[in-house]
């Protein structure tokens, strides 16, 4: 019984907290409304009774949400219960194909567009009435149009901005790379600290001599994280780009000799990792004053294949979502400390 007394809490909660996992989100939401349940419970302070505490130890943090859609498609959002003063985290899973919704006759799978637009109308909902919102996306939504090639839209950083609209304030990216530095092998984490900008995005929203770089809350708290986790991880720039076969097939590309000379440039200051989305979001991230971090899973690496070394060959996100969610949680502390 005196145990779960002995864990001694130093700060103040920065509001009631809450969790809102869209439908796509469902399980996992469940997963750490779980693990907060018991973990507050372990924690004690002397002035646990009092107001600043008011909501710190309950028996669910879910906040319950209705996202009812008409016969049309259209849909809204209702929050069942006031989050006026709350933390609030909400968690999407916009590659969730396996939801449906009804159209008339019809049964339509749920597509990335419907988890953001729902995503969307929950923050629409709570009004600003949260002290404060954060968005957990596993998958960048729009990731894969962060570059205008003719009379195209640039809805990945628009994804951000709406967002940020919305009033979210901290985001954090998991993905994958293909690891440039002899030492980052398959299965590896990779934390940016800072990208290199050799994509089409962020060039429309700063001069290239502007750095893209992560914010130090962020990284601090995913570094934290990985520690905390015992995970192999590597702290460092990463290389954005918007081809791939550009990476992997440069000799195939009329500008080979320079897509060539850049990544050796690139491996010999260091960087450690290449991937498709993180300096636009840094990018538009600084531009709109809100945290932005981003970490991968190590796919494997062609410098070390390239080499004869062996190359481990790793698909499992697992570790990567694991340290984004524990980075979270780390933040949680952080922000309550301040």
């Amino acid at each position: 019984m005196a145990q779960a007394t002995t864990k001694d809490l130093t700060t103040l909660p920065v509001g009631r907290l809450g969790l809102i996992p869209l439908i796509s989100c469902k399980d996992l939401g469940e997963k750490v409304n779980e693990w907060l349940i018991q973990w507050r419970k372990e924690r004690s302070h002397e002035e646990l009774d009092s107001f600043a505490f008011e909501g710190y130890q309950r028996d669910s943090y879910l906040i319950p949400v209705q996202t009812a859609r008409f016969g049309s498609g259209e849909a809204k959002c209702t929050i069942m219960e006031s989050v006026r003063g709350d933390d609030i985290y909400l968690m999407v899973d916009v590659c969730n194909y396996s939801l449906t919704y009804s159209i008339g006759p019809y049964e339509n799978l749920m597509s990335p567009d419907d988890h953001f637009q729902d995503l969307k109308r929950v923050i629409g909902a709570i009004g600003g009435k949260a002290r404060r919102v954060n968005v957990i996306m596993p998958y960048l939504y729009e990731s894969r149009q962060n570059i205008r090639s003719g009379r195209e839209s640039l809805d990945c950083a628009t994804a951000l901005q709406e967002l940020v609209s919305c009033g979210a304030d901290t985001f954090l990216r998991v993905g994958t790379c293909g690891g440039m530095q002899d030492d980052v092998v398959g299965g590896d984490i990779v934390i940016a600290n800072g990208a290199i900008r050799m994509e089409g995005t962020s060039k429309e929203y700063a001069p290239i001599e502007y750095p893209a770089v992560a914010d130090i809350n962020v990284i601090n708290a995913m570094m934290a994280a990985a520690k905390k986790l015992d995970l192999k991880y590597h702290v460092g720039v990463v290389q954005s780009k918007d081809s791939f076969f550009g990476q992997h097939e440069p000799e195939l590309m009329p500008v080979g000799y320079e897509l060539k000379n850049k990544w050796d440039a690139w491996i010999k200051m260091g960087c450690l990792a290449s991937e498709m989305e993180t300096a636009a979001l840094l990018i538009a991230g600084s531009y709109l004053r809100v945290r932005v971090g981003a970490c991968f899973l190590v796919l494997a690496n062609q410098e070390r294949a390239k080499k004869g070394l062996s190359n481990v060959q790793a698909h499992d996100t697992k570790a990567a979502i694991e340290t984004a969610v524990e980075a979270v949680r780390e933040l949680i502390k952080a922000d309550k400390a301040d």
